[in-house]
């Protein structure tokens, strides 16, 4: 999950005005499995877009290949709109492509305050750069949805069946659902929840 407080949008800001290409990966709102989680986010989305942060959100068919869909049928999960063929669960990340971090925490206040969580530093470029690719596989427009603002507006730029679309709405959800995750947006103190 990546729900970053204020410090941690003041350390993006830092690294965006020494320069740093900064992108991020996380579960776009079809994908991801806590709706309270995603409202933590949407929060910050556009706060982190005007400081130059690259958003990608993962698509919620991003992944499955036909024998992967099968595999996740043949165990009886759901692939209605409750449940997702696809999530985002890695926490990866890569600086300037020498060093890399792995671990089981997210960037979230209940990862920072409430759970046991770890992470490994690995300060071998080979391994970083091997990363890096990994990741970079899936920004590519038919795994994630770039996320933009044009003209003040949210704007979802991916690929679906070979061809670029453009969405101004939290692609493959309902009006349900993105209402709902705007309520809880507005909970006073719900991100102590998170």
């Amino acid at each position: 999950y990546f729900v970053p407080r204020r410090t941690g949008l003041r350390l993006f800001e830092a690294a965006r005005a020494r320069g740093a290409r900064v992108r991020v990966l996380t579960n776009s709102l079809s994908s991801t499995d806590v709706a309270a989680v995603h409202a933590g986010y949407q929060k910050r989305r556009r706060a982190l877009l005007r400081m130059g942060v690259e958003l990608y959100e993962f698509q919620r068919e991003a992944a499955p290949n036909r024998r992967q869909r099968r595999g996740v049928r043949e165990r009886g999960e759901l692939l209605d709109g409750r449940s997702s063929e696809a999530s985002l669960h890695s926490k990866v990340m890569v600086f300037d492509r020498r060093v890399a971090w792995v671990g089981s925490f997210n960037l979230d206040p209940r990862s920072r305050e409430l759970n046991t969580e770890i992470g490994l530093f690995v300060h071998d470029a080979e391994v970083a750069e091997r990363l890096a690719r990994m990741v970079e596989a899936n920004l590519e427009p038919h795994r994630a949805w770039r996320v933009s603002l044009e003209d003040g507006r949210l704007t979802w730029t991916g690929e679906r069946e070979g061809r670029l679309v453009r969405e101004h709405e939290e692609p493959d959800t309902t009006w349900q659902l993105r209402a709902l995750v705007s309520v809880l947006a507005r909970v006073p103190g719900v991100d102590s929840l998170l």
